[in-house]
Protein backbone atom coordinates (compact mmCIF):
# COMPACT_ATOMS: atom_id res chain seq x y z
CA UNK A 1 0.00 0.00 0.00
CA UNK A 2 2.80 2.43 0.93
CA UNK A 3 4.54 2.09 -2.41
CA UNK A 4 1.25 2.82 -4.18
CA UNK A 5 0.92 6.18 -2.41
CA UNK A 6 4.42 7.30 -3.40
CA UNK A 7 4.00 5.95 -6.93
CA UNK A 8 0.62 7.65 -7.37
CA UNK A 9 1.87 11.01 -6.09
CA UNK A 10 4.88 11.02 -8.42
CA UNK A 11 2.94 9.74 -11.44
CA UNK A 12 0.24 12.39 -11.05
CA UNK A 13 2.88 15.08 -10.82
CA UNK A 14 4.58 13.82 -13.98
CA UNK A 15 1.27 13.58 -15.88
CA UNK A 16 0.20 17.11 -14.92
CA UNK A 17 3.58 18.58 -15.83
CA UNK A 18 3.63 16.77 -19.17
CA UNK A 19 0.38 18.45 -20.20
CA UNK A 20 1.65 21.90 -19.18
CA UNK A 21 5.12 21.61 -20.65
CA UNK A 22 4.00 21.29 -24.28
CA UNK A 23 2.68 24.85 -24.35
CA UNK A 24 5.65 26.17 -22.40
CA UNK A 25 8.06 24.62 -24.87
CA UNK A 26 6.17 26.25 -27.76
CA UNK A 27 6.28 29.60 -25.96
CA UNK A 28 9.91 29.08 -24.92
CA UNK A 29 8.99 30.32 -21.46
CA UNK A 30 7.59 28.87 -18.28
CA UNK A 31 7.77 28.52 -14.53
CA UNK A 32 6.97 25.22 -12.85
CA UNK A 33 6.74 25.13 -9.07
CA UNK A 34 6.23 21.83 -7.29
CA UNK A 35 5.07 21.80 -3.68
CA UNK A 36 6.99 19.27 -1.67
CA UNK A 37 7.55 19.04 2.08
CA UNK A 38 10.39 19.31 4.51
CA UNK A 39 9.54 15.65 5.27
CA UNK A 40 11.01 14.80 1.88
CA UNK A 41 14.28 16.43 2.89
CA UNK A 42 14.68 15.01 6.38
CA UNK A 43 12.30 12.06 6.59
CA UNK A 44 9.58 11.62 9.16
CA UNK A 45 8.85 8.58 11.33
CA UNK A 46 5.59 6.89 10.38
CA UNK A 47 5.47 8.63 7.01
CA UNK A 48 7.75 6.55 4.84
CA UNK A 49 5.40 6.72 1.85
CA UNK A 50 4.81 10.47 2.14
CA UNK A 51 8.46 11.31 2.77
CA UNK A 52 9.55 9.06 -0.10
CA UNK A 53 7.13 10.68 -2.52
CA UNK A 54 8.27 14.17 -1.53
CA UNK A 55 11.94 13.17 -1.79
CA UNK A 56 11.18 11.75 -5.24
CA UNK A 57 9.66 15.08 -6.18
CA UNK A 58 13.01 16.72 -5.49
CA UNK A 59 14.70 14.37 -7.97
CA UNK A 60 11.90 14.95 -10.46
CA UNK A 61 12.38 18.72 -10.10
CA UNK A 62 16.13 18.53 -10.72
CA UNK A 63 15.82 16.20 -13.71
CA UNK A 64 13.05 18.18 -15.35
CA UNK A 65 14.96 21.43 -14.81
CA UNK A 66 17.91 19.94 -16.70
CA UNK A 67 15.69 18.67 -19.50
CA UNK A 68 13.80 21.88 -20.25
CA UNK A 69 16.02 24.65 -18.91
CA UNK A 70 17.37 25.44 -22.38
CA UNK A 71 13.85 26.49 -23.35
CA UNK A 72 13.75 29.24 -20.69
CA UNK A 73 11.59 27.13 -18.37
CA UNK A 74 12.50 27.01 -14.71
CA UNK A 75 11.48 24.14 -12.44
CA UNK A 76 11.68 24.44 -8.68
CA UNK A 77 10.18 22.86 -5.63
CA UNK A 78 9.08 24.46 -2.38
CA UNK A 79 9.35 22.34 0.77
CA UNK A 80 7.24 23.88 3.53
CA UNK A 81 7.67 22.88 7.15
CA UNK A 82 4.90 23.36 9.71
CA UNK A 83 2.55 25.96 8.24
CA UNK A 84 -0.63 27.25 9.91
CA UNK A 85 -3.28 25.44 7.87
CA UNK A 86 -6.08 22.93 8.39
CA UNK A 87 -3.38 20.25 8.58
CA UNK A 88 -1.84 21.85 11.69
CA UNK A 89 -5.05 23.07 13.36
CA UNK A 90 -5.36 19.77 15.23
CA UNK A 91 -2.11 20.43 17.10
CA UNK A 92 -2.72 21.44 20.68
CA UNK A 93 -0.96 21.90 23.98
CA UNK A 94 2.32 20.13 24.55
CA UNK A 95 2.58 18.60 21.09
CA UNK A 96 2.23 22.02 19.47
CA UNK A 97 4.73 23.50 21.93
CA UNK A 98 7.20 20.69 21.19
CA UNK A 99 6.94 21.38 17.47
CA UNK A 100 7.33 25.14 17.90
CA UNK A 101 10.33 24.60 20.18
CA UNK A 102 11.96 22.43 17.48
CA UNK A 103 11.82 25.35 15.02
CA UNK A 104 14.60 27.95 15.38
CA UNK A 105 12.19 30.82 14.61
CA UNK A 106 9.87 29.48 17.36
CA UNK A 107 6.64 29.73 15.37
CA UNK A 108 4.65 28.03 12.66
CA UNK A 109 4.91 29.47 9.18
CA UNK A 110 2.08 31.27 7.44
CA UNK A 111 0.50 30.24 4.16
CA UNK A 112 1.12 33.69 2.68
CA UNK A 113 4.88 33.23 3.29
CA UNK A 114 4.83 30.11 1.11
CA UNK A 115 2.73 31.95 -1.48
CA UNK A 116 5.20 34.86 -1.55
CA UNK A 117 8.10 32.47 -2.19
CA UNK A 118 6.14 30.82 -5.01
CA UNK A 119 5.36 34.23 -6.48
CA UNK A 120 9.03 35.26 -6.29
CA UNK A 121 10.01 32.18 -8.30
CA UNK A 122 7.65 33.32 -11.09
CA UNK A 123 9.16 36.80 -11.36
CA UNK A 124 12.15 38.07 -13.34
CA UNK A 125 14.08 38.26 -10.07
CA UNK A 126 13.67 34.50 -9.69
CA UNK A 127 14.42 33.69 -13.32
CA UNK A 128 17.92 32.34 -12.65
CA UNK A 129 16.80 29.85 -10.00
CA UNK A 130 16.06 26.39 -11.32
CA UNK A 131 16.33 22.80 -10.16
CA UNK A 132 16.15 23.80 -6.51
CA UNK A 133 14.14 22.51 -3.59
CA UNK A 134 13.77 25.49 -1.30
CA UNK A 135 12.72 24.77 2.26
CA UNK A 136 10.57 27.35 3.99
CA UNK A 137 10.42 25.96 7.48
CA UNK A 138 11.72 28.48 9.99
CA UNK A 139 14.98 26.55 10.17
CA UNK A 140 13.45 23.18 11.09
CA UNK A 141 15.47 21.29 8.49
CA UNK A 142 18.83 22.66 9.58
CA UNK A 143 18.25 21.55 13.15
CA UNK A 144 16.99 18.11 12.18
CA UNK A 145 19.42 17.28 9.42
CA UNK A 146 21.97 14.66 10.30
CA UNK A 147 24.98 16.08 12.07
CA UNK A 148 28.22 15.57 10.25
CA UNK A 149 30.64 13.36 12.12
CA UNK A 150 33.52 15.31 13.56
CA UNK A 151 36.42 14.94 11.21
CA UNK A 152 39.83 14.19 12.62
CA UNK A 153 42.56 16.46 11.43
CA UNK A 154 45.37 14.84 9.56
CA UNK A 155 48.54 16.40 8.31
CA UNK A 156 49.90 14.90 5.16
CA UNK A 157 53.45 15.37 4.09
CA UNK A 158 53.84 15.36 0.36
CA UNK A 159 57.34 14.75 -0.86
CA UNK A 160 58.19 15.32 -4.47
CA UNK A 161 61.11 13.24 -5.57
CA UNK A 162 62.86 15.07 -8.36
CA UNK A 163 64.92 12.14 -9.50
CA UNK A 164 65.39 8.43 -9.09
CA UNK A 165 69.07 8.89 -8.32
CA UNK A 166 68.15 11.03 -5.30
CA UNK A 167 65.81 8.26 -4.02
CA UNK A 168 68.68 5.79 -4.42
CA UNK A 169 71.03 8.11 -2.53
CA UNK A 170 68.53 8.31 0.37
CA UNK A 171 68.41 4.53 0.50
CA UNK A 172 72.20 4.46 0.70
CA UNK A 173 72.16 7.19 3.34
CA UNK A 174 74.49 9.37 1.34
CA UNK A 175 72.18 12.28 0.49
CA UNK A 176 69.24 13.54 2.53
CA UNK A 177 68.48 16.75 0.64
CA UNK A 178 67.12 16.50 -2.90
CA UNK A 179 69.09 17.94 -5.76
CA UNK A 180 67.70 21.07 -7.39
CA UNK A 181 68.14 19.76 -10.89
CA UNK A 182 66.77 16.70 -12.56
CA UNK A 183 69.73 14.52 -13.45
CA UNK A 184 67.82 11.84 -15.35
Amino acid sequence: MRHKVAHRKLNRTAEHRKALIKNMIKDRYGRIINISSVSGLMGNPGQVNYSSAKAGLSGFTKSLAKEIGSRNITVNSIAPGFIETDMTDFLEGESKEDIINSIPLKRLGKANEVAELAFFLTTNEGAYITGQTISIDGGLFILNSSPQPKQKSFWFLYIVFPSLSWIKSIKDGSNFFPPFTNDE
